[in-house]
């Protein structure tokens, strides 16, 4: 069996669409790539409006008091997106 090589893929999510990071995000994350995220804050959501606020501010009330990056709302709305992305 060939050896997988795991590379690292940086990605700064500040002002750019959120389906489009998403997608590259489950392909590289299924080809066996780890996958950093930056800068979540500043994410682009498209689609109609009132929607996308009221599913962001879902996520915003969900934060937890805690300081690990890994557990706050902006994560948390990626990784509940990539789900849906990914097969």
């Amino acid at each position: 069996m060939a050896d997988r090589i795991n590379k690292r893929v940086n990605s700064t999510f500040n002002a750019h669409c959120l389906w489009r990071h998403v997608a590259n995000m489950a392909t590289s994350s299924q080809i066996g790539h780890n996958v950093v995220l930056a800068r979540c804050e500043g994410i682009n959501i498209s689609a109609d409006f009132y929607r996308n606020k009221l599913t962001y501010h879902a996520f915003l009330h969900k934060r937890m008091s805690t300081t690990l990056p890994l557990q706050s709302s902006q994560h948390g709305l990626l990784e509940y997106h990539q789900r849906h992305v990914a097969p």
